[in-house]
């Protein structure tokens, strides 16, 4: 299956794909590796430590793992404010680009709000946004955008109801995202 030049995609190390025998585009997922599971959303279910990564025209661009998820943390900001919506959970992160992100049209990679949404135990999806404005300390924050050919650690923070829920987030332009229960 060719796809059109400029195609972005997701997939993760245990993809659906090769639990039906296809190649996932840009990977080869070892065989003994378990499928990835996806939600009724149509998006990859991550655990905490599962590494996931985004590709472009076939290659890998960025690889990220959700390290923990932490339900009722504080916010750590001198300004923060109190949560609207109920709770703030902390997710920690490990990112890493490859020098093949400067192929792509935007050459950076982000985590931005624009792409996470919660979804509350019932199924509803959280309304506005739902990642606060000063939250957490600059110095504990993932970096807002990232270039080829580089790492970084940090956390987001969301507000979301008391409760479980789920975090997921949908790469601009992508298909599909991932989702982490917390």
């Amino acid at each position: 299956m060719s796809r059109p030049p400029g195609r972005l995609t997701i997939r993760c190390l245990f993809s659906a794909q090769a639990a039906a025998g296809e190649a996932a585009p840009g990977a080869s997922a070892p065989s003994s590796a378990p499928a990835g599971e996806k939600s009724s959303r149509g998006n990859l279910i991550k655990k905490v430590g599962e590494p996931a990564s985004q590709t472009y025209n076939g290659e890998t661009v960025a690889t990220f793992v959700v390290k923990s998820i932490d339900a009722g943390a504080a916010c750590t900001a001198q300004y923060a404010q109190q949560p609207k919506n109920g709770q703030i959970v902390v997710a920690t992160f490990d990112v890493e680009t490859t020098a093949a992100l400067a192929k792509t049209i935007t050459k950076d990679f982000s985590l931005n709000m624009f792409g996470w949404k919660a979804i509350v135990g019932n199924g509803t999806t959280v309304n506005g946004n739902i990642v606060p404005f000063m939250c957490l300390d600059s110095a504990e924050e993932l970096p807002h955008t990232m270039g080829p050919g580089e790492k970084a650690t940090g956390k987001l923070a969301f507000d979301v109801p008391a409760g479980a829920g789920t975090l997921v987030y949908t790469a601009p332009g992508a298909p599909a995202g991932w989702e982490w229960s917390y």
